[in-house]
C-alpha cells in the first residue's frame, strides 16, 4: 500500500465519525502522519473554501495547491492505494450512489454522531439541508418503527405462550 504524500485531509474535530476515519487513513499507511489537520488550522492555498469545507472533506494536495473535496477526495486517497478499488469508485454507476450516502452522512454528522458540544464557535457545523435531514427523519422512523413492531411481536408472543402452557394433572 502506497502512501499518498503531501496532502492533507481537513476534518472537523469535533465530529466524532471525521476523526475516526482520518485516524484510520494515517494508522494504515494511506496518508503520512501529518495527513490531517482541524478545520480551522490549516495552512490553505487560495483554491480553497470555508464555505464548501464545511459540508464536505477537504483534501489539499501541497504539491499542486489544488483542494479536492467530499467523496471525491476520500476516493482520491483510497485509490491512490488501491488503485483498482479506485477506478470502480470512479465509475458513474458507483459513485453516484455513494455520492448520495456521502452527501446524507455529511449533512446530518452533528446529529448521527453528535459531540459534546453541537456547535461551538468557529466549529465545522455543515449547512442545514432540508432534503436530507427529512431523509434522515424519515429513516430513523422507519427503522424505530421496524424495531419496535418486532419487540412487540416478541413480547406478545411471549406473553400468548405463558398463557397457553399446559398445566400437570
Amino acid at each position: 500500500m502506497e502512501t499518498l504524500a503531501n496532502h492533507t485531509l481537513v476534518y472537523d474535530s469535533e465530529c466524532p465519525m471525521c476523526d475516526l476515519y482520518t485516524k484510520g487513513f494515517i494508522k494504515t499507511g494511506m496518508l503520512d502522519s501529518n495527513g490531517r489537520v482541524a478545520y480551522g488550522c490549516a495552512r490553505v492555498p487560495a483554491a480553497f473554501s470555508n464555505d464548501r469545507s464545511r459540508d464536505e472533506i477537504a483534501l489539499i494536495d501541497y504539491n499542486s495547491g489544488t483542494v479536492t473535496y467530499g467523496l471525491d477526495s476520500l476516493i482520491k486517497i483510497i485509490g491512490h492505494s488501491f488503485p483498482r478499488l479506485g477506478s470502480v469508485l470512479r465509475s458513474s454507476v458507483v459513485h453516484w450512489p455513494l455520492e448520495v450516502l456521502y452527501s446524507f452522512i455529511s449533512y446530518n454528522r452533528k446529529v448521527i454522531a453528535p459531540a459534546k458540544d453541537f456547535e461551538k464557535r468557529g466549529s465545522c457545523t455543515p449547512t442545514y439541508n432540508i432534503q436530507y435531514r427529512m431523509a434522515y427523519i424519515f429513516l430513523t422512523w422507519i427503522l424505530t418503527s421496524i424495531v419496535l413492531s418486532n419487540y412487540a411481536r416478541h413480547r406478545s408472543t411471549c406473553y400468548t405462550s405463558r398463557l397457553r402452557r399446559p398445566t400437570g394433572g
